[in-house]
C-alpha cells in the first residue's frame, strides 16, 4: 500500500507540474478566449478533493495555489482560495455522484470556480482600486464556464485505469 501511495503522490505531482506548464505556455497563449482561460490546477484540485477527500484536496489546493502565486506576485491569495475550494469539495462527494462523475464533475467545477473567483477577486479588489463586480463578471464567470468545458474535455480523455488508480484510501494502509 505504501508503494501505491508513493506512486499516487508522484503521479499527482507530475500531473500538477504538467498542468502548470501547460497553463503558462500553451493555454494562456493559444487557448485563451479574450481574457478567459481555464484554470487547470483548480480542476485538478477539485478532482483530488473528490477522489481522495477533504485533507488531500486542501493540501493539494494549497500547493497548487502556491505554484500559481509565482505568476501573479501576490503570494498566498491563490493558495488560500484553492485550499478553501479543496476543503469544501468534500460536500459534493457521494457514492451516487461517483457513478455519474463524468457529467457531474463539470458542474462542480463551474460552481467551485465561481466561488474561487468570488474569493480571489474579493480579496484582490480590497488591495487596489478595482471594482469587484466588474472583475467577477468580466473574468470570473467566463473563466468558470471555460473551466467547466475544459473539465469535461479532460474527463473524456482521461483513461479509466488512471481514474481507478486515484481511488486510494489511506485508512486501509496499515
Amino acid at each position: 500500500m505504501r508503494r501505491k501511495r508513493n506512486q499516487l503522490i508522484l503521479s499527482l505531482t507530475l500531473t500538477a507540474l504538467v498542468f502548470y506548464f501547460l497553463q503558462i505556455t500553451f493555454i494562456n497563449t493559444f487557448l485563451s478566449i479574450g481574457h478567459s482561460t481555464p484554470d487547470l490546477l483548480l480542476i485538478l484540485t477539485l478532482f483530488v478533493g473528490i477522489r481522495l477527500g477533504q485533507i488531500s484536496g486542501s493540501l493539494f489546493g494549497f500547493l497548487a495555489g502556491l505554484l500559481q502565486d509565482v505568476l501573479i506576485g501576490f503570494y498566498g491569495l491563490n493558495a488560500l482560495c484553492k485550499t478553501i475550494i479543496g476543503f469544501s469539495v468534500k460536500y459534493f462527494r457521494t457514492e451516487k455522484v461517483l457513478l455519474v462523475e463524468k457529467y457531474y464533475f463539470p458542474i462542480v467545477v463551474f460552481f467551485s470556480s465561481l466561488v474561487h473567483s468570488v474569493l480571489f477577486f474579493g480579496f484582490q479588489s480590497l488591495d487596489a482600486d478595482l471594482n469587484f463586480y466588474t472583475l467577477f463578471m468580466n473574468y470570473g464567470v467566463p473563466n468558470a464556464l471555460y473551466s467547466a468545458v475544459m473539465a469535461f474535455t479532460l474527463w473524456l480523455f482521461t483513461p479509466n485505469a488512471f481514474l481507478d488508480f486515484i481511488n486510494y484510501d489511506a485508512k486501509h494502509e496499515y
